[in-house]
């Protein structure tokens, strides 16, 4: 699919959060270099956009408190 202005907004979030293919994301950054205006907006978002790492330090142990009991 190619990128344009009218589906662009398809692409930004995964492209914010890391998430498209090497692919698509070259070509979404192509697609940047050749809209300016919106390579700015994009740029504001990542200003603003929360990286989330998962801390592994952090764990729930007891599962099963996590299943829902059935209610009869």
């Amino acid at each position: 699919m190619k990128i344009t202005r009218k589906n662009y907004e398809e692409f930004a979030l995964d492209y914010l959060e890391s998430t498209l293919s090497e692919e698509v994301r070259n070509e979404f950054e192509g697609f940047l270099k050749e809209e300016p205006e919106i390579a700015e907006r994009i740029a504001a978002l990542q200003e603003d956009f929360p990286v989330l790492i998962p801390d592994p330090t952090i764990r729930f142990e007891p599962k099963s408190l996590l299943k829902r009991r059935s209610r009869l």
